[in-house]
Parts: structure tokens; C-alpha cells; sequence
């Protein structure tokens, strides 16, 4: 009983690290040549005196809080199907 939690401990653990690893890799390979590209926009708007800083950085924050709002909704439903994964599994082989 004891080896079988530690090994679903083990698991979790190892699949967390995975995801953390896998979402770092796609943030470098996607995002950071988007920000990139956008920041020497910014540099070459900024320096024609086109805006100032604040409204470039207040769009910004408005564009990403989009995504920042969605977490807890996903953290909500991936937790969700995974506990009735767990009570469906318990009721099945018990």
C-alpha cells in the first residue's frame, strides 16, 4: 500500500515536472520571438513619437489578461475530470 502511494507521488511529480518543462519550451519557441518583434516596433514607434509608454504597456497587460484570467478556469475543470477519473476508477475496480 505504502510503495503505491509513493509511486502515484512519483508520478504526479514527474508529470508536473514534464509540464512545467514542455510549457517553458513552448513559451521560448513561440512567445518570446513574438515579444521580441514586438518590442523593436515599439522602439522604432517610440522613437517617431507616435505614443507614449504607458498606453503601449496598459495594451499589453489588457492583451494578456485574457490568458491570465483563463487559468483558474482551467486549473478548475482539469481537476474536476480528474477526480471523477479517481471516483470513476474506485467504483470500477473496487
Amino acid at each position: 500500500m505504502c510503495r503505491d502511494t509513493e509511486q502515484r507521488i512519483t508520478n504526479t511529480l514527474g508529470a508536473l515536472y514534464v509540464a512545467t518543462l514542455f510549457l517553458g519550451i513552448m513559451n521560448s519557441i513561440f512567445v518570446q520571438p513574438v515579444i521580441s518583434d514586438e518590442r523593436a516596433v515599439f522602439y522604432r514607434e517610440r522613437a517617431a513619437g507616435m505614443y507614449a509608454v504607458e498606453p503601449w504597456y496598459l495594451a499589453m497587460v489588457r492583451a494578456s489578461a485574457s490568458f491570465a484570467a483563463r487559468i483558474p478556469a482551467q486549473t478548475l475543470v482539469c481537476s474536476c475530470i480528474h477526480a471523477a477519473e479517481f471516483r470513476c476508477g474506485n467504483i470500477c475496480c473496487s
